[in-house]
């Protein structure tokens, strides 16, 4: 499982790999003065397992154009913004049961109809 170049993807990928850590320690000091070999090395460390974590070139159809993209965002921000609402409507209604004015008007209705007559 070679290709024309002689190597494996996944040897290509280590040798990478490698040649990254090598330029975090050969790094010319006055590009970098103010950090260390060690600094610079676990900030290729901590990169490299960022950019493991990007999916692959195979994008998901929503996510392949921009217009698409914003209308999946706004659409998922308009759901959970009205999901939120009625899930934080209804914990306030239930710490607050019998003092909202939805709970006590049939009381004083009923007392201002007593009134009247």
């Amino acid at each position: 499982m070679t290709n024309s170049a002689g190597g494996t993807g996944f040897s290509k990928l280590v040798d990478l790999e490698r040649q990254q850590h090598q330029e975090a320690f050969t790094a010319p000091t006055s590009q970098y003065p103010h950090i260390s070999a060690v600094i610079r090395f676990k900030m290729v460390s901590a990169s490299r397992g960022i950019y493991k974590q990007v999916a692959p070139p195979h994008h998901s159809t929503l996510f392949r154009k921009n217009y698409t993209f914003l209308g999946v965002v706004f659409a998922g921000a308009f759901a959970f913004e009205m999901g939120f609402d009625n899930g934080m409507d209804k914990i306030w209604d239930s710490l607050n049961k019998g003092r909202q004015w939805k709970d006590i008007r049939a009381k004083y209705v009923q007392a201002a109809d007593d009134d009247d007559e």
